[in-house]
């Protein structure tokens, strides 16, 4: 996600993922008084939204324009068709079920092959979706602001890049197989996460083959919809889960410290621990 590769490298300038584009935003936020420090979530999330938005503009704008000399197009090339999506040779819908179902097998004998050779889960990086976490899930303004990001422009402008442009580009010198290896090898290193470059690997050779299947830029762009957009509604989800819990576990505020209720007290009815029994307890605790 090109508009949110900066986030990872300088979180402090993420709008700032594209020359052009960074340089126009920053003058714009300068210009109205936008300060980061003093904003709110669904005003972070916002400025995001739109720092991407303008990004997949300048950078699609910028390919169509470089490719426009070579009009007129095969029929394959740059297509984004809705029709026939369940056509067994080439529906998009029906192979981006059959990519999506493929990469999350593939990814997790990957992910399982990693561990067994490292003896434990390779430590992840801080990439865009840690540092994104604060966002998710705060209000349901910034989860679709984020969800537009990671579902909706990110795979647009990934796949027609990477898949429409480039794939494409490397069927003048090389065979079909040969262009999908290596766009899924420039989308990988692309993400600047070399602890995920064997997973990103595996989805970018799953994105790869189903648009050379296809022909149609929706079957990849559908896939890395689903796969984006489903980390962040996960997301969404256990923090929900986790708000929830904390609702059902009352804590007292002792100080500046918090002792959580037992479960075992607040299950068999016990009567609930007094402030002064709290205090007791935590001087026992220090004396001893």
């Amino acid at each position: 996600m090109f508009g949110m590769l900066t986030l990872r490298k300088y979180p402090e300038r993420s709008l700032d993922s594209f020359a052009l584009t960074g340089l126009v935003e920053q003058s714009i936020l300068q210009y109205v008084g936008f300060s980061a420090a003093g904003a709110t979530i669904d005003e972070k999330a916002e400025i995001l939204f739109l720092g991407q938005l303008s990004v997949t503009a300048v950078v699609l704008g910028v390919i169509f324009s470089i490719t426009n000399t070579f009009r007129p197009f095969p029929d394959d090339v740059f297509r984004y068709d809705v029709k026939e999506p369940f056509k067994l040779q080439n529906g998009w819908l029906l192979w981006a079920g059959i990519g999506l179902f493929g990469a999350v097998i593939s990814i997790a004998l990957v992910g399982a092959a990693m561990t067994y050779l490292n003896g434990a889960p390779p430590e992840r990086e801080k990439d865009s979706l840690v540092l994104l976490l604060p966002l998710i899930g705060s209000s349901t303004l910034s989860t679709a602001y984020l969800v537009g990001i990671t579902g909706v422009l990110a795979p647009i402008l990934e796949e027609t890049v990477f898949r429409g442009f480039l794939m494409v580009s490397l069927t003048k010198w090389f065979p079909t197989p040969v262009c999908v290896i290596l766009s899924a090898a420039v989308f990988a290193f692309a993400h600047l996460t070399p602890d995920q470059f064997p997973q990103l690997f595996v989805l970018g050779v799953a994105l790869g083959f189903t648009y050379a299947q296809t022909r149609n830029l929706l079957a990849p762009i559908t896939i890395h919809a689903f796969w984006n957009s489903g980390v962040i509604l996960l997301l969404t989800f256990l923090q929900q889960v986790h708000k929830s819990w904390k609702r059902k576990n009352p804590t007292r505020r002792l100080g500046n410290k918090t002792k959580i209720m037992p479960l075992w007290q607040e299950r068999s009815g016990a009567p609930r621990t007094t402030n002064q029994e709290c205090d007791k307890d935590i001087e026992k605790d220090l004396i001893k």
